[in-house]
């Protein structure tokens, strides 16, 4: 039964609901081991949360802990911003947000435990929704807000209501919320308040699952499920029905003999669940050659370290110092010298990082582009991941393009340029930079990298510097290809002097275009040709490009145009639909401007009049608006918990519940 309790506190209405029976579930012919009872403890609060599971001895001893977490901020609050006017806020502290912890149902013990910075509204809620699929079933699962941790739920809040959670989509953005729930199964508890001011606690108790007493069929799947028992979100790894295999291998590609003798280079530290997806994908991979594959363990954990046994990929451990990007930087550092070190007669090393997710097609790319690495000296780089990648935009999946960049997600450097690096690289442990954008300011030059125009590589993890909005933006909505084999046909393109000539033959046949670039359909509602806009592009007191009349058309078009990145000497080449190319030039910085067709003056936003400047921000801000005017409305309506009891009746409740 349904016990349904609401308390008044002040002016806020607290909610709980308490489900007074689990049922485990298990495979016919199980055998296992005697319930166990236990008492769940747990609050959330402007300062924090805490969460306690006991057990009560059998003996009269005395309540034994199983499970203690809390977290709690002692110094005096700052002003909250519950709902930042910038898309590229970073988080508050470390530590508010919304904290998931995930217990063994059989034992209580944490497997899992994360904080998601839902205080801010942008990204992050796609990084919980992929961690929630990759849980087990039947783990026990706790939610709880710390500080602030409902405003960015998002889209996250229906993955949550559909399995099992009532209030989730009714909670304004300053709500305290707790939800304790099996995955695949029933809520536990769940409570929840409105206002930030005041707090909420939960209290109950539920049997643990009893003990399964499995068979294996070897040791490896016995270690397989030892590991599983400890560590959550390993996905199809630890799937009960039908788990992915333990030791897969890659399939072959053929005329790839370039690969033999090219290391692949991870560099992972204490994320296993982002390490075994980008791991699990590369190997599906056709083309790997697993005696090349190694993978750079910064911080790091014994359940990494299994995982990377189990699956037999071989593994160096890196010693580290200092915090944060420092640490990182000299982690980088350490990564180059490693690959230097142990792969100097190698043409060239292939990077990824742990969060990266692998297309079917990386290696047959990797074939492909890394001979014009080796052969230009003017490109420093073969990177899989596709910049300025827009899901607005058209792109094919044969065509590769050069243009400046870093290295970005999945990329290959040759040995000379590491060699080259690492003369340069820093060593003091005081050096707070991202090491690849010190590379793109200090080793590259005027060198460029080759990418794909249809992505090989995905971003899709969330770290200390993941801004939210540009994860959701630009990162995640990257399309890769799912194929395997597909044949580059631009290859003779991409060496310097080709490049040119392409270009400036696509520059002399395309047709000059006007207007507000931002308008729906301004570049796509054309008749099939090659098309160019022209805007203004200077440089200022400190011969820095002033990109802003460029990043207002990439907001406009949803590509990364925060820098120079992604540009061949001042002009982008892109395509609207099948059919339709346009290339966007910066003038008078391009050397290409000469080719200009004259008479057509530069778009500046700064020249426009105070209506269509005010016209061209609304809509570049368009996808920022919608989404924080949304949140805007529930934050300033108090009556979402309200709304929960509004003309329902018990027999509702008990459907959505079961």
């Amino acid at each position: 039964p349904l016990i349904l309790l609401m308390m008044r506190m002040l002016i806020t209405t607290a909610a709980v609901y308490v489900r007074d029976e689990i049922f485990w579930e298990y495979p016919q012919n199980s055998t296992f081991n005697s319930h166990r009872q236990v008492w769940l403890i747990g609050n959330s609060t402007q300062d924090g949360y805490g969460f306690t599971l006991t057990e009560t001895s059998k003996d009269g001893s005395g309540d034994r802990v199983l499970t203690s977490v809390r977290r709690n901020f002692t110094e005096t609050p700052f002003e909250k911003v519950m709902v930042p006017n910038s898309p590229y806020t970073k988080a508050t502290r470390p530590g508010e947000g919304l904290e998931m912890t995930v217990l063994n149902p059989n034992k209580g013990k944490i497997t899992f435990k994360k904080t998601f910075p839902l205080g801010l509204i942008w990204g992050h809620y796609l990084d919980l929704e992929w961690h929630i699929s990759r849980l087990q079933e039947r783990s026990i699962v706790v939610l709880q807000v710390c500080v602030t941790g409902t405003v960015g739920l998002r889209d996250a809040a229906a993955t949550l209501q559909n399995l099992g959670s009532v209030m989730v989509t009714h909670l304004p953005p300053k709500a305290h919320w707790v939800w304790i729930f099996i995955k695949g199964g029933r809520t536990v508890l769940e409570s929840a308040i409105i206002n930030s001011e005041n707090s909420v606690y939960i209290h109950g108790s539920m049997l643990l699952a009893p003990e399964m007493q499995k068979t294996f069929s070897s040791n490896l799947e016995r270690e397989r499920w030892e590991l599983c028992q400890t560590q959550e979100g390993l996905g199809a790894f630890c799937r009960e029905d039908d788990p992915a295999p333990v030791r897969p291998q890659s399939p072959p590609l053929p005329y790839s003999d370039i690969l033999d003798n090219i290391p692949v280079l991870v560099t992972g530290g204490n994320r296993p669940q982002y390490l075994y997806e980008t791991i699990s994908t590369l190997i599906a991979s056709s083309g790997l050659r697993h005696n090349m594959l190694e993978v750079l363990l910064g911080d790091t954990s014994l359940s990494t370290i299994k995982l990377l046994e189990l699956m037999n990929v071989r593994y160096t451990l890196i010693p580290l110092y200092g915090k944060g990007n420092s640490k990182l930087f000299q982690y980088y550092r350490a990564a180059y010298q490693h690959g230097a070190d142990f792969y100097q007669s190698s043409p060239a090393a292939i990077f990824l990082d742990e969060d990266i997710e692998v297309s079917p097609d990386f290696f047959s790319l990797m074939n492909q582009i890394i001979p014009l690495l080796v052969l230009d000296p003017t490109l420093y780089c073969a990177t899989a991941h596709a910049g300025g990648t827009s899901p607005n935009l058209y792109a094919r999946k044969d065509k590769i393009k050069r243009a400046a960049s870093q290295v970005l997600w999945g990329y290959a450097l040759t040995m000379s340029f590491i060699n080259d690096a690492l003369i340069k690289w820093p060593t003091n442990r005081k050096y707070d930079v991202l090491y690849d954008l010190w590379l793109y300011d200090n080793v590259v030059g005027n060198r460029e990298c080759v990418y794909p125009e249809v992505s090989r590589t995905k971003h899709f993890g969330a770290g200390i510097n993941t801004l939210g909005y540009v994860l959701e933006r630009f990162f995640l909505p990257v399309k890769l290809v799912k194929e395997v084999g597909v044949q580059i046909s631009n290859l003779h393109h991409i060496q310097l002097p080709n490049w040119r000539r392409f270009i400036i033959s696509e520059l002399e046949k395309a047709i000059p275009i006007t207007g507000n670039p931002c308008d729906t359909g301004f570049f796509s509602n054309r008749p099939n040709g090659t098309y160019i806009f022209y805007y203004s592009l200077e440089l200022d007191d400190d011969d820095m490009y002033i990109i802003d009349n460029y990043f207002r058309i990439g907001e406009c078009l949803q590509f990364w145009a925060q820098n120079d990145q992604g540009w061949h000497d001042a002009v982008s080449v892109l395509r609207a639909k099948p059919g339709v190319d346009f290339y966007l030039m910066g003038v008078p910085i391009s050397s290409y401007t000469r080719y200009a067709k004259p008479g057509y003056k530069p778009w500046d936003q700064h020249q426009l009049s105070y209506e269509e400047q005010q016209k061209v921000k609304v809509q570049s801000m368009a996808y920022f608006s919608n989404i924080y005017n949304s949140i805007i409305v529930k934050e300033n309506n108090p009556t979402y918990i309200y709304d929960l009891f509004r003309n329902t009746t018990h027999t509702d409740y008990n459907k959505r519940l079961s």
